[in-house]
């Protein structure tokens, strides 16, 4: 790892779900085993650092001495975690220094192989049979897995790598009616005002039943679902309902559309229960807005607002949530949400009580794609930690790693209408 992303990754020095901070030590299995087998059962792993001491004031980035690194041995650190692990855990050592010269250690934890990690052997601090998570729905920390919510994410991930596996094998898998709902979108990006939405940067959500059936008898229903259940937490709702003559139906749908002061959108909800919206981020069309003064207009396709992303998202799960509430997703519902066209841009706060960015965070990427089923019970219980997994998971392709309580933050004012 560079310097630059070893001081990215402390950057802020705060743990969480995916990093842990220790103080300077001495390698020791059991002191270790618990976190090395949390962070493998992660999506993605994480990261152990040791060198850095937790005090009063904050952490205190000291780093490790020459002694106490050369015991970080990787070949006797897996033969001795492998008595802990079933199956094995695998992770790599690095020892990167920071600005200051101060030398770390950092151990690198995969993510496990096809099934998730179980604990083997009793120690002080391990007991056998356990199943170790690195939980988020309070001080992030290494513990057994103790709710539903973080065992459901354990199994998506483990489903994930078995399909995958049972693809490699040629085996069959499972499948959404994908073709039917694909057909049922027809030639939807030829209408008008999504050419203007894909012109620059946009975001599209999907959301699909696990079946292919008609769920909505009436076609008015389809009208009827979006407009009761529209989220109206902010100054332009979601999805936005707009007035009549930009509200139409078709043989299967209803749709509607909004192109006003930079604020352009287009959904469709299908008597199937699929649900497509495609709306333009409003920061690419400021020239457009008369409500903006000139000097606060900016230069479209080139940034991506931080909280207009988390409240969008939150917005879309809250959305999501209602629609499951009133039975339309009793199976369960393949959500897709991309964000497109953003190459090369950067985050921008702006918010002035936020902490500015210490350095700029740009993508590479030309779009992001998050993709992913949930279960009823689950969108019901928690909309708003499924939509921070959403926002962590798009700023991440940014190179910034969010705090998840000020994002908690900013969804609770939302939600509660504080805005």
């Amino acid at each position: 790892m560079t310097q630059e992303k070893f001081e990215h990754l402390i950057e802020g020095a705060t743990e969480s779900q995916k990093l842990e901070f220790k103080a300077p030590c001495e390698w020791n299995v059991e002191r270790f085993a618990k976190d090395i087998l949390a962070l493998s059962n992660v999506r993605d792993g994480g990261y152990i650092i040791i060198g850095i001491s937790q005090t009063e004031k904050g952490f205190d980035m000291k780093g490790v001495s020459e002694e106490q690194k050369k015991t970080f041995n990787v070949e006797i650190m897996k033969d001795q975690i492998s008595e802990f692990a079933d199956p094995f855990v695998d992770f790599e050592v690095e020892f990167p220094k920071d600005k200051k010269g101060n030398e770390y250690v950092l151990i690198i934890v995969k993510e496990f192989r096809d099934i998730p990690v179980i604990c083997k052997k009793n120690s002080k601090e391990t007991k056998k049979g356990v199943i170790y998570y690195r939980n988020v729905h309070r001080r992030p920390e290494s513990a057994p897995i103790a709710n539903s919510y973080d065992m459901k994410q354990l199994i998506e991930l483990a489903a994930i790598k078995m399909m995958r596996r049972w693809r490699e094998l040629g085996l069959m898998v499972p499948q959404i009616d994908q073709e039917k709902f694909d057909q049922e979108l027809g030639e939807i990006e030829k209408e008008e005002i999504i050419k203007k939405i894909t012109s620059r940067g946009y975001w599209k959500i999907v959301f699909r039943p696990l079946t292919y059936k008609i769920r909505l008898e009436r076609l008015l229903e389809c009208k009827e679902i979006v407009e009761r259940n529209e989220v109206t937490l902010r100054g332009w709702y979601y999805p936005h309902f707009p007035s009549q003559e930009k509200l139409l139906p078709a043989n299967n749908f209803y749709q509607g559309m909004n192109d006003w002061e930079g604020h352009i959108d287009f959904w469709r909800m299908y008597q199937s229960g699929q649900f497509i919206h495609y709306r333009a981020l409003s920061a690419d069309w400021t020239e457009e807005n008369s409500l903006i003064s000139p000097k606060y207009k900016i230069p479209s396709m080139e940034l991506i607002s931080v909280l207009d992303t988390i409240y969008f998202i939150t917005e879309v799960f809250e959305f999501l949530s209602r629609l499951t509430k009133i039975g339309l997703y009793k199976e369960g519902v393949d959500v897709t949400i991309k964000l497109k066209n953003i190459k090369d841009r950067k985050l921008y706060l702006e918010d002035i009580s936020l902490t500015p960015f210490s350095r700029p965070y740009k993508t590479a990427a030309t779009q992001i794609v998050f993709k992913q089923i949930f279960q009823e019970k689950h969108i019901l219980e928690k909309p708003s930690e499924l939509a921070l997994k959403v926002i962590l998971y798009i700023f991440d392709r940014f190179g910034w790693s969010a705090s998840e309580d000020v994002i908690r933050e900013h969804q609770k004012k939302l939600l509660e209408r504080r805005l």
